[in-house]
């Protein structure tokens, strides 16, 4: 995060309109981004943990993530499902767009894909029983 803005590269178009990217926020930005969750952020009122549960379902259709996407103004750190978001979306104006979790504002152009999450679903792709990881402040997870 530079000057309060998340480092994010367009990593395909998507289908919505031409113009529109799906970004992905890189590994190194997204490992800060949940790293400072963990750690408590900065400010004199927020407070360490020594983990972080993140669950490997869709907030709506309990499906396992497949593309992990978040909003850039989402404050939180767990994901949604790119297609299940698309799809429930799809008929609404852009500017209904909403956050599955926190309920942000998030059209298309403005969703990007967390690569800590997608490196995660990735190694315990095995796994399909598995419905979430704890990480610990390495992003080390159990």
């Amino acid at each position: 995060m530079r000057n309060g803005a998340l480092i994010v590269t367009p990593i395909m178009t998507l289908d919505v309109e031409d113009d529109e990217s799906l970004l992905l926020l890189e590994f190194n930005e997204a490992r800060r981004v949940v790293q400072t969750v963990i750690s408590g952020g900065e400010g004199e009122d927020s407070f360490k943990l020594t983990s972080l549960s993140l669950s490997l379902r869709d907030p709506f259709s309990q499906g396992r993530l497949v593309c992990p996407v978040r909003g850039v103004r989402c404050k939180h750190t767990e994901c949604f499902e790119w297609e299940t978001y698309k799809t429930i979306n799809s008929k609404a104006p852009r500017e209904q767009w909403l956050c599955s979790v926190c309920r942000q504002r998030t059209p298309p152009g403005e969703i990007f894909v967390d690569s800590v999450m997608l490196r995660i679903l990735h190694e315990v792709k095995a796994d399909a029983n598995l419905e979430s990881v704890t990480l610990d402040q390495n992003l080390t997870f159990a």
